[in-house]
């Protein structure tokens, strides 16, 4: 997503914002602190990079439109205009980045520690991203979706890319997630 408050052309993790605007960190990891299982998750770590959950930045695999479509079909009203970038992936070169598979199977819950089975190092060149929403997302979205939090269960069980740097957004396009994927 383009956040809605961004100084400079990058994006950067949450533990680098901390320590050059601690209002903008604050109001990001909001979402975390006052949500009872996501709390825990500011100081998860991820296995086979050694660092924190908010040390990297957070990627996801897929077109946003995929996840604008399944959930409109399901009659969730949503914001048409929100942005993501889209970032070509040799942007990920510079940094060491893992797929994190996110899968129901091995998912209990947010405070349940992210296990070496869930994370696989990504090789940049040999990248392909998802063409559909996993099926337990479309499952999560019709069973557990929370219109009251909607970007809480947006992403769920489908898989991330974690980057562990800094990552350049010149000549980097956005894309509203309502505009179709040609």
């Amino acid at each position: 997503m383009v956040p809605k408050e961004l100084k400079g052309e990058q994006l950067i993790p949450l533990n680098e914002m901390k320590t050059i605007d601690r209002r903008l960190y604050n109001q990001y990891t909001k979402k975390y602190i006052q949500h009872p299982e996501r709390k825990k998750l500011l100081t998860q770590k991820i296995p086979k990079i050694d660092c924190l959950f908010n040390d990297v930045v957070h990627l996801s695999p897929i077109h946003p439109n995929m996840i604008y479509k399944s959930l409109k079909e399901m009659g969730i009203q949503l914001d048409d205009d929100m942005e993501f970038y889209q970032i070509p992936v040799e942007q990920l070169r510079p940094n060491v980045n893992v797929y994190y598979l996110f899968k129901k199977s091995n998912y209990l819950s947010s405070s349940i520690d992210i296990t070496p089975f869930d994370i696989r190092l990504l090789d940049v060149g040999q990248y392909d991203e998802l063409l559909t929403v996993p099926n337990e997302t479309i499952h999560f979205y019709q069973n557990g979706y929370t219109k009251d939090d909607p970007q809480f269960a947006m992403f769920h069980y489908i898989p991330h890319v974690f980057s562990l740097g800094n990552i350049n957004l010149q000549n980097v396009e956005t894309v509203r997630w309502s505009d179709s994927v040609d």
